[in-house]
């Protein structure tokens, strides 16, 4: 089963240049307490 149907996701900004990265990005501690 794919992750994402491509036909039914409208990609924009960031999401639409680096959809294809999502499941190689890591956090960078920006975030964490």
């Amino acid at each position: 089963v794919p992750e994402f149907d491509p036909e039914d996701i409208i990609k924009k900004g960031w999401l639409e240049k680096n959809i294809r990265k999502l499941s190689e990005s890591k956090d960078d501690g920006r975030f964490v307490k």
